[in-house]
């Protein structure tokens, strides 16, 4: 599914390029629609149906996928004497950060024997992922070529 996301992700950006909407609004739209998705990760905890929990799983995953996919493309769209340094800066951040999450995660299971926080943690790093791209996305900063 994450595959997919990614596919509908990019898909999604060049259609509405091509109706004249600019690659900064396109991937905007995209990444907030993937967000959206990836809340469903909320309702894991009230389904108790292994089928309806693959979906909602399923459904987040897309919506990391779509997420990803635009983030990452956000760094081919600076100015191209500055892409290294960017993709840098934001693989830097992304290895530690997993890091650390993954190391909180092992504790947090082993302690309460439940993954409800887990899919809050979730829920709230994909909420600061959208502030992070509204507030530092913009074109005043952003120079596309």
């Amino acid at each position: 599914m994450q595959d997919v996301g990614l596919w509908t992700g990019g898909a999604v950006v060049l259609w509405l390029a091509r109706k004249k909407f600019s690659i900064l609004h396109s991937r905007k739209f995209v990444i907030t629609v993937a967000y959206l998705f990836m809340m469903s990760v909320l309702l894991l905890p009230l389904f108790k149906s292994v089928s309806l929990s693959v979906v909602i799983l399923a459904l987040f995953v897309f919506g990391i996928g779509a997420f990803l996919g635009n983030q990452h493309a956000f760094k081919q769209d600076v100015l191209k004497t500055k892409v290294a340094t960017v993709a840098a800066l934001v693989g830097f951040i992304e290895t530690g950060f997993t890091f650390l999450v993954l190391r909180r995660i092992g504790v947090i299971t082993n302690q309460t024997h439940d993954f409800t926080r887990i899919f809050l943690i979730l829920a709230a790093l994909a909420t600061f992922s959208l502030i992070i791209v509204y507030v530092f996305i913009r074109p005043k900063w952003y120079k596309i070529e």
